[in-house]
């Protein structure tokens, strides 16, 4: 049996509505007011998404009062949303990914000309020494989880409980974990790490803004949405940042990705042209829910 935490939901109020069949999907979302100009696409959509998925992309078409649809809302307009969600996804995850490894590579470069191949284990690099016994424990756990066949190879030749060299322990970590890992760099370290990614060097952009990276990473990498999206954390954390963008929408996130490809020198003018190329054709109230001010049309 399934064991709650302490907390429980037992004082909760029970979901009691039924689960509807894929008929019963169409037919609700039709007596809602929504134009079926394809029964086919429905149907295709609500096996490629679920109800639950399709109805967040709605959210923006609806009374928020009665959940029904504004008056001449199509199913063509539904999916446009969809399909502009993914192409922003498929845009940024490329860049992220690019920005996550050079991040890890200047990490290990610079750990490395301190301390050597096992930097990662020298307190005196760290803050937090507390803080650095839990990273170091959990970076064991990734180490000796990790599938990937340069690390198997390492361990089968060394002993299995051995830590490997900091190249190759960096290589296992999540993007989350390593933006810990630099944010408890005693200062001086921290200093050299950020000059040498040309990036912000205080603390709060070192916090702030990899955890808003992470985020964004983790949203791409598992097809969250990210159109019309409240992100869980504010990505406004740089002065070049604009402030009149939402800093929990796609726009302020997409303003810290080209913070980090321009100082990183990985081909921000290729980003920002993809991104205008996608932006062009989508409607202004649109583009509103992306996090834009109203005075900015296109991006």
């Amino acid at each position: 049996m399934l064991a709650l935490p302490a907390f429980s939901y037992l004082d909760a109020v029970k979901y009691e509505k039924p689960a509807l069949s894929l008929v019963e999907q169409k037919l609700l979302l039709s007596s809602r007011g929504l134009k079926i100009n394809s029964e086919k696409l429905l149907e295709k959509l609500l096996r490629d998404y679920g109800y639950a998925r399709l109805d967040a992309y709605c959210d923006a078409f609806v009374n928020k009062d009665s959940r029904n649809f504004r008056k001449s809302t199509s199913l063509s307009q539904i999916n446009q949303v969809i399909v502009l969600d993914e192409r922003l996804r498929n845009l940024l995850f490329p860049y992220l990914l690019r920005i996550e490894q050079s991040i890890r590579a200047t990490f290990i470069e610079v750990l490395a000309q301190h301390k050597g191949p096992m930097a990662y284990m020298e307190t005196d690099l760290f803050h937090d020494q507390a803080l650095h016994v839990k990273l170091m424990a959990n970076a064991s756990e990734c180490w000796l989880r990790s599938s990937d066949l340069k690390t198997i190879a390492f361990r089968k030749q060394y002993d299995e409980t051995r830590m490997p060299p900091i190249w190759y322990l960096t290589q296992t970590l999540p993007l989350g974990a390593l933006s810990k890992w630099i944010g408890n760099l005693q200062a001086s370290v921290h200093h050299e790490l950020m000059e040498a990614l040309h990036l912000p060097t205080h603390r709060l952009f070192a916090k702030s803004g990899l955890q808003g990276l992470t985020v964004l990473r983790n949203f791409c990498a598992h097809g969250a949405r990210i159109w019309n999206c409240v992100f869980p954390v504010p990505f406004a954390v740089d002065d070049v940042i604009p402030s009149a963008y939402n800093s929990r929408r796609l726009a302020a996130a997409m303003s810290l990705v080209e913070l980090f490809l321009e100082r990183l020198d990985l081909n921000v003018a290729k980003f920002i042209s993809e991104r205008s190329t996608i932006l062009a054709t989508v409607p202004v109230w649109q583009i509103r829910l992306i996090g834009y001010p109203p005075n900015r049309e296109r991006m």
